[in-house]
């Protein structure tokens, strides 16, 4: 008969559990509440989740529909809810620290006095500090001496339940839950042992709660680093560029194959299972044998979404907010494989790569490029025509202003104009990239050409709107039209003139129009003329741009007939109307 290797045992155990874990990961909540139920070995199913995966059941459940649940969580669950819960910023939230402590008082009262008492001291002594006022009664002192409110279980130590704050700062709601639980928990902590609760309400009353609270946010923060949450200060690191020629230099990562040290560990899956399988992270995910290496970089992508909630500031209460992080976190890597790989990108090199290189290196190789992308447009519009002129930025109209929107804020954004179902997203592609580099291009070319032309503008309130687009058509209109000079401004049209203009721009009288050859290149001359760039310099540089002014004439006027020009919908000039400006136009 074969001996039992207890470490086999340990290790086939610990797998089985693992198994059953990501199971229940894809059931309903109340499903995956029901087979941990009636699981045989439920206590250990439990024990056996991660923290943040256990945090994200038990929200997903419904806290206080989890209570069995609660009951069974170890004390490294429980202090993993109330890090996360009992903490607005670095304040401790007493009224999240007490809806928590009474759901865990109701899961399992005498666990969770043991465990104060215990493990949890310094917190305690601050919430008494903070929910309650404590008397000692002298021997000859009466008890209605005291005030009202106070209540005792040995007649010698009195307490009262404190209101938070300022009256009116609790909810009845809140006010009942505090009271509820504090009577309750004061009790059983008295019955537990008195002489320590004794001790417990002393302490209490002589608490530095400044010190103390400090005490209990820095620790806080260091079970939270464990797991990649980082204080935020520390955690925005991860937007730090990093150029591909430079992550060669910050050294290479070492992952141990399948061994009982990394297979018992209790491994974050609630990200790695929101994964979009079609990524390219995924993917190369996918194509990794070995199940130690597996888990390895599944608890170093939950640690790098982690890390990035924590550099968002985003709470994360429920499946659907992690998933936004971890589709970013994804995507991102995408991004950074691509510029590794030059865009020759399979699953199988991909794999070599996130096996060989920090996830967050990668991530920060993807996210360097959105930086290279910011830092353009910051410097660009620093010394840019439109700035110096005293322009705002939707003078780009709707297209680039998106798009320049996106890139100026902290933390960039990709600007789709709702081509997937929104106006902005992050950058996912190098595709991505690459679009948004040429159409800054196309920006920074354009107000090139503006600079070079001498275009003086009146202040902005003379103008109900002015946009790159107007600007030049009217600059190009004025001078078919000769129309006389005017210190370099746009001479806004009159009606009348603008309708004559309408009749000549067309080669045929049949809509839909297309505008004539010979349009299109006086326009090219004049701006020729005006900038001081020779015709094909100008084409080589905007010429798609010119080309889609040119474009959009036709759609917004192009089957309109002359007679029915209206000066309030006509966007692409600047125009007057009977000696009064319109919505296009300048104020008369």
């Amino acid at each position: 008969m074969n001996p039992i290797d207890p470490e086999k045992t340990a290790m086939a155990r610990a797998e089985d559990l693992r198994v059953k874990r990501q199971e229940l990961m894809r059931l309903s909540p109340q499903k995956a509440l029901d087979q941990i139920l009636e699981s045989p070995q439920a206590v250990a199913l439990v024990h056996s989740f991660a923290e943040e995966d256990f945090y994200l059941l038990v929200n997903d459940i419904g806290p206080d529909d989890s209570l069995p649940l609660l009951g069974m969580a170890s004390n490294r669950q429980w202090n993993y809810i109330l890090d996360i819960e009992s903490w607005s910023k670095d304040r401790l939230d007493i009224k999240a620290l007490t809806a928590w402590m009474n759901r865990l008082l109701t899961a399992d009262s005498r666990r969770l006095i043991r465990w104060c008492f215990e493990e949890n001291m310094e917190t305690v002594r601050l919430y008494l500090f903070r929910t309650i006022d404590i008397h000692i009664r002298e021997y000859d002192q009466a008890p209605s001496d005291l005030g009202d409110g106070f209540f005792s279980d040995d007649d010698t130590y009195y307490v009262r339940i404190r209101e938070e704050g300022d009256p009116g700062d609790e909810t009845g709601r809140e006010k009942a839950l505090k009271y509820k639980f504090l009577s309750e928990f004061l009790g059983r902590l008295s019955v537990y042992d008195h002489v320590r609760y004794q001790n417990l309400l002393m302490e209490s009353a002589a608490v530095l709660p400044a010190e103390s609270e400090e005490e209990l946010f820095r620790l806080r923060n260091v079970h939270l680093a464990e797991k990649g949450f980082l204080p935020s200060h520390e955690a925005v690191g991860i937007y730090q560029g990093l150029k591909v020629t430079e992550l060669h230099r910050q050294g290479i990562k070492h992952l141990r194959k399948s061994t009982s040290s990394i297979t018992m560990l209790p491994v974050p899956l609630s990200s790695a299972n929101l994964l979009n399988d079609e990524s390219l992270f995924a993917r190369s995910l996918a194509q990794i044998q070995d199940a130690g290496v597996i888990m390895e970089l599944q608890a170093e992508f939950a640690g790098l979404s982690n890390q990035v909630i924590s550099a968002d500031g985003v709470r994360i209460h429920d499946r659907q907010v992690l998933q936004a992080v971890v589709k970013k976190v994804s995507d991102y890597l995408d991004l950074g494989l691509e510029l590794i790989l030059e865009g020759k990108t399979t699953p199988e090199s991909s794999a070599t790569l996130i096996e060989k290189y920090p996830l967050i290196n990668i991530f920060r190789v993807g996210y360097g490029a959105v930086l290279e992308l910011k830092w353009r447009a910051q410097k660009w519009q620093k010394d840019s025509w439109f700035t110096r002129t005293g322009l705002p930025l939707s003078f780009w109209g709707e297209k680039w202003l998106g798009l320049l929107g996106g890139l100026l804020i902290d933390k960039p954004k990709y600007f789709t104009n709702h081509a997937d179902g929104v106006l902005y997203r992050e950058f996912e592609s190098h595709a991505d990239i690459l679009h948004t580099r040429d159409n800054l291009t196309e920006i920074i070319r354009a107000d090139n050409l503006l600079s070079l032309m001498d275009i003086r503008i009146k202040s902005m309130t003379v103008y109900r709107y002015l946009s790159f687009h107007n600007l030049i058509l009217t600059l190009w209109a004025n001078d078919f039209l000769a129309m006389p000079p005017q210190a370099e401004e746009p001479i806004p049209i009159p009606m009348g003139t603008f309708k004559k203009l309408h009749e000549r721009l067309w080669k045929g009288g049949i809509p839909p129009r297309k505008i004539r050859d010979d349009i299109k290149a006086h326009f090219l001359d004049v701006l020729s003329r005006r900038s001081g760039l020779k015709n094909y310099e100008i084409t080589e540089q905007l010429g798609a741009v010119l080309e889609g002014l040119f474009t959009d004439i036709e759609m917004e006027l192009g089957e309109v007939p002359g007679k029915g020009l209206d000066p309030r919908f006509i966007q692409l000039f600047l125009i007057r109307n009977s000696g009064k400006t319109t919505s296009t136009d300048e104020k008369s």
